[in-house]
């Protein structure tokens, strides 16, 4: 994962200002979007079928495995008290699991969708630099942003509290 995504953080600036040079200003998204189809060709075309499909084999010594499906499910909840009992163990704690799932989901995509935003512009960002300004753009952006975070240290300090336990006597 590591080395597809330095690969791909050193060439979609390249590929970016290539397409852009030959084909205009769309021209980059229509390379991304001709490299989101490769790893599709690859897959079809150069490795074969059975090396990445193949037959989960099931133990079936202690009998056929247990079908989960709707069908199943309602036959269990019609037998008497299990929806007795599962409303009384889970009634109280539904609405609290509810808004921990609402808020956990708006955390996850709030991360994600942040994630893909800054992985989706910095190579563009990074492109610019390059075309621009030259390699040597990028050290001054890491100078500065460390500057930056020194700066921000400075001005608004951490609570050493926050950090690390003070010895109770």
């Amino acid at each position: 994962m590591g080395l597809t995504f330095g690969i791909g953080f050193i060439f979609v600036p390249i590929f970016s200002i290539a397409a852009t040079k030959i084909g205009g200003d769309l021209a980059p998204l229509l390379v991304s979007a001709a490299l989101c189809v490769l790893p599709s060709i690859v897959l079809e075309t150069c490795i074969e079928r059975k090396s990445y499909e193949h037959d989960i084999s099931v133990d079936e010594s202690n009998g056929p495995a247990p079908q989960i499906n709707i069908t199943n499910v309602v036959r269990i909840l019609q037998k008497p008290g299990v929806l007795n009992v599962m409303a009384k163990k889970n009634g109280g704690v539904i609405s609290f699991l509810m808004i921990i799932a609402v808020l956990n989901g708006i955390v996850l995509g709030t991360a994600t969708s942040l994630n893909s935003l800054v992985r989706t512009f910095s190579p563009l960002f990074a492109g610019s630099l390059l075309q621009n300004y030259g390699f040597q753009s990028l050290t001054l952006l890491g100078v500065f942003g460390s500057l930056l975070a020194i700066g921000l240290m400075i001005v608004s300090p951490v609570d050493e509290n926050l950090i690390k336990k003070h010895k109770t006597e």
